[in-house]
């Protein structure tokens, strides 16, 4: 599980890939459901950008709704992170 961790702390830029809004989806989802190993900081960064993703008038629904699934993830497993 640490590599998961890793993967995403470092490797996979999910917030970044705006172009590719079903990838960015599935980053968010994926971050979500690995987010017990990942590093404090690193799930607060992929919350954050799920949010903003929800603000986004220009976000396409299908990444908006991967987002909703995102946060929905990360407050039912990481109360603390949660702002």
């Amino acid at each position: 599980m640490h590599q998961v961790g890793c993967f995403l702390s470092n490797v996979y830029p999910a917030k970044r890939v705006t172009e590719f809004s079903f990838l960015q989806g599935r980053g968010f989802v994926f971050a979500s459901q690995y987010s017990k190993v990942l590093q404090l900081q690193s799930a607060q960064h992929y919350l954050d950008a799920a949010i903003q993703v929800l603000e986004l008038n220009e976000a396409g629904i299908p990444v908006k709704i991967s987002a909703v699934k995102a946060v929905h993830k990360y407050v039912l497993e990481n109360i603390e992170i949660v702002p």
